[in-house]
């Protein structure tokens, strides 16, 4: 008899992840301030090779502070973008923003850069997806108050 251990809808998850990730630009990972390392799932670390990551440290209120800034300069040797967050209180979204605008510069620059050659203004990007992330920026940013950190 064949034990299967991987329940189904892990299998399932995984395989849209898969699908999706390729159309993502940037990884978001949420990870327990408290255990960081055995809170994020090594499937999808796999997943997002060569993808731009931001690693956001959840509960960093409840963690210890040297343990904070250690796992941050070890996320950050890495190569990732790393804050702390507290979603209770959701602290930390305008920083998240701040942070996804860092990651994405260089390509929105060269998304912009490309729609200036194709058109020959430089009021603004034509295309989509450029117009997709600079929807979705606005909203978010008009969704969440900006007297939040």
């Amino acid at each position: 008899m064949k034990i299967q251990w991987y329940p189904g809808h892990m299998t399932k998850a995984k395989r849209a992840m898969s699908d999706a990730i390729k159309l993502v630009d940037i990884i978001i990972e949420m990870t327990d301030a408290r255990a960081p390392e055995a809170t994020r799932n090594p499937e999808i670390m796999g997943l997002g090779t060569g993808k731009s990551r931001i690693i956001i440290l959840n509960k960093a209120d409840l963690a210890d502070e040297n343990a904070n800034i250690r796992w941050a300069s070890y996320y950050k040797e890495k190569g990732y973008e790393c804050m702390f967050m507290d979603s209770r209180q959701k602290n930390g979204v305008n920083s998240l923003i701040k942070a996804i605008e860092n990651v994405s510069k260089d390509k929105r620059e060269r998304c912009q850069k490309r729609c200036k050659e194709q058109t020959g203004k430089g009021d603004g990007c034509r295309n989509s997806e450029c117009r997709k992330v600079d929807s979705y920026q606005y909203r978010f940013r008009k969704s969440y108050g900006k007297d939040r950190q």
